[in-house]
């Protein structure tokens, strides 16, 4: 009897091993899904240079989750005129609250051309990493397919995914081609400060006796 008691309760175990699993599975789905969030693109624009300005690539995104997006790059991959294959990353946009819009921007002097295509990275607070849509044809506005499809859900990325090796790869070149941010603010800093150098500036003191 003990040995027919102790294969029932064996055989009890294991039955409910996995549905234990199950329960714990489908509780972190509901716990990421109450507190993770989720950004979708909501629109692309693509507004080419003229002589006194810059070609911006935006993207309009809306943060539909719960949760609070902790660090997000929008990066941007495009062949030139020349056939050569460029890079771009776009400045960090950090602490998007729920129900919030945020627009990321990438400018370049050139225009950008129409082999466009980019993806959106984004972090919740758990250090889990998402594709808030999968990579796009640039300037899919004008070809009205956004109309005959359902928008593409985000996707947890990871570290093998391949898409999240992709964003590394992107990110990596984006920086070593120095098409970044960063660089292009320190590049326009730098020529502000050459176009000072050339003018013949006075700054009179100012009289303290004065009042």
């Amino acid at each position: 009897m003990k040995n027919q008691d102790l294969g029932t309760t064996e055989l009890i175990s294991i039955i409910l091993y996995p549905i234990s699993l199950l329960t714990l599975y489908l509780a972190r789905l509901q716990f990421q899904a109450n507190h993770a969030p989720v950004i979708t693109i909501t629109s692309n624009k693509l507004r080419q240079s003229n002589q006194m300005d810059e070609s911006r690539f935006n993207i309009t995104v809306k943060n539909l989750g719960n949760g609070v997006c902790i660090d997000s790059f929008l990066l941007l991959k495009e062949k030139d005129v020349n056939n050569r294959t460029q890079y771009y990353m776009s400045k960090p946009e950090r602490e998007i609250q729920p129900d919030t819009a945020i627009e990321f921007t990438i400018t370049k002097e050139e225009s950008f051309e129409h082999d466009v295509q980019y993806m959106l990275v984004y972090m919740d607070f758990f250090g889990h990493k998402y594709l808030a849509s999968n990579v796009h044809r640039g300037r899919k506005s004008y070809d009205y397919k956004h109309l005959e499809r359902l928008t593409q859900p985000s996707k947890q990325l990871f570290f093998l995914h391949p898409i999240y090796l992709k964003f590394l790869w992107w990110r990596h070149k984006a920086i070593k081609q120095q098409n970044t941010y960063r660089y292009h603010h320190l590049a326009k800093i730098k020529a502000t400060r050459e176009q000072l150098k050339g003018l013949d500036l006075y700054f009179e003191p100012e009289d303290k006796t004065k009042k």
